[in-house]
This record gives C-alpha cells, sequence and structure tokens, in this order.
C-alpha cells in the first residue's frame, strides 16, 4: 500500500501546486543520500527514498516535510541550516538530547511532538519504517512511539489530504 498512498500523495500535490503553494528543495542526489545514511547511520529506502530523490524536502499548504536539504548535517548558530526541512541536521541535533538512533525525524508538528521514521518497527507489508510520534522532553521510557501511519507513502497521503481539508474550508 506504500507505493500506491505515495503516488496518490504525489498526484495530489498538484492541488498546492496550481495555488502557487508547493516548495521543494530536491532533487536531492544519491551522492547527499549516501553521506546523510553516514551519518545518521540508517538505510535510506522505499518511498522516503524516492521522496528526498525528488524533492530533498517539501513544503505545501501549512505542512513541511522534512527531507535532506545539503551535505552540512549541523544546525548553526546563525539559522543558516536550522529550517525546519532540514531532517538530517535536526535528527542529529535531537539525539544529543536523547533521541534513541533508530528513529529520523521527518516532521515537527512545533507543539513538542514529532514523527519520525522508526527503522526499528518495520511494517510487515511494505518493508518500510513506520511512522511514530515522540515528545520532546520525556525520557525514552515514557514514550509510547503510538504508529501513526504504517509507513511514508500512507504518512505523505494523510499529510496532503489534511492539508486540503485544511484550505478548501479555509475558503468557504
Amino acid at each position: 500500500m506504500s507505493s500506491i498512498s505515495y503516488e496518490k500523495a504525489i498526484k495530489l500535490l498538484t492541488y498546492f501546486e496550481k495555488r502557487e503553494d508547493l516548495w521543494a528543495i530536491g532533487p536531492c542526489s544519491l551522492e547527499l543520500i549516501e553521506a546523510a545514511q553516514k551519518a545518521l547511520g540508517l538505510s535510506i529506502s522505499g518511498c522516503y527514498l524516492e521522496f528526498v530523490l525528488e524533492y530533498g524536502a517539501l513544503s505545501f499548504g501549512s505542512e513541511e516535510i522534512s527531507g535532506i536539504v545539503n551535505d552540512d548535517f549541523k544546525l548553526t548558530d546563525d539559522f543558516t541550516n536550522s529550517f525546519q526541512t532540514d531532517a538530517v541536521s535536526q535528527t542529529l541535533d535531537l539525539r544529543k538530547t536523547g533521541l534513541p538512533h533508530h528513529l529520523f525525524m521527518i516532521y515537527n508538528t512545533t507543539w513538542g511532538e514529532i514523527f519520525c521514521l522508526d527503522y526499528s518497527n518495520i511494517d510487515a507489508f511494505s518493508k518500510e519504517p513506520t511512522v511514530v510520534t515522540y515528545y520532546l522532553g520525556f525520557d525514552h521510557e515514557a514514550q509510547n512511539y503510538e504508529i501513526i501511519a504504517r509507513n511514508f507513502g500512507d504518512f505523505l497521503l494523510d499529510r496532503v489530504t489534511e492539508a486540503i481539508c485544511v484550505n478548501e474550508c479555509d475558503e468557504d
């Protein structure tokens, strides 16, 4: 289902493209992805790999899906690399404060909750990491790692669909 969901999400993105409300950093090179994988100690694959290859990172409506944006995997004091769409830098920075190494941050709700690809929980059907919640400031033992999507394709489809609904409601 992951690739079907991913393909549906990509088709639905034309809604934002027509409104000139779609922004992407990509595409991302294989060399940059390999550098990110080495820095993270994780292997990026499946729909998320397709996503970063095509978009790098993506913003649509009020949504921002974090990705791989450059090879400078650190946050800087002058904020040149600190924007929300840099998943690698943010993940590495969050690891300093306790984010487990099996999690890769792909979305920040800005409410103290982030959504991560969970490489310790691979979906049996899609063979991709599930997308789980992680609450900043809580100990590892207090986390429940709620699964919010079986894989990245399902997650992206949910975000795009919700963003379209929000835009449609705002226009009424």
